[in-house]
């Protein structure tokens, strides 16, 4: 895999880092969750450790793959780490890796895809879907329509606020 090797620590402190690569994020339109995996990381708790300096991101296994999702030019890979020695595939595109098993959609969760995704057009995606079928709940979990609609409704709210 193309990539970047460390040489040397950088000037840069690791929240100045991470507040870099946050802002590149948010020009790129995308949520921590969605770059989390694309990097294949498991949890996007890394990257928002990463972009609040809590974690060093110059030292993460994951630094190579953020410069790819979050499209580092060059010059800007040279500002993080100065003496980076850099091999960056132009345009190469990253896809996101499922990490999950799959499984059947439930019926009341079909109901809401085939009734409701001309309104949120990211229920159409499969990786929504089995990320929706496979979240894990205390207690029972939506079944009918009605259910998963106030489910997924609470969802949408909740990622709203986040942004």
């Amino acid at each position: 895999m193309a990539g970047v090797v460390l040489m040397e620590e950088n000037s840069m402190t690791a929240q100045e880092i991470g507040a870099f690569l946050a802002k590149k994020r948010k020009a790129l339109g995308l949520t921590q969750p969605q770059v989390a995996e694309l990097v294949g990381m498991t949890s996007y708790q890394y990257l928002s450790y990463i972009e609040n300096g809590k974690v060093n991101v110059l030292r993460s296994e994951y630094f190579d793959d953020l410069v790819k999702a979050l499209r580092l030019s060059e010059e800007e890979v040279r500002t993080l780490k100065p003496s980076a020695i850099i091999t960056v595939a132009p345009d190469t595109p990253v896809t996101p890796q499922t990490s999950y098993r799959t499984v059947e959609i439930p019926a009341g969760l079909q109901e809401l895809i085939d009734g409701l995704s001309h309104k949120w057009p990211e229920l159409q995606d499969p990786d929504i879907q089995q990320g929706l079928a496979q979240i894990k709940r205390r207690g029972p979990g939506p079944e009918t329509f009605d259910e998963w609609l106030d489910f997924y409704s609470a969802i949408r709210k909740h990622l709203r606020k986040r942004e």
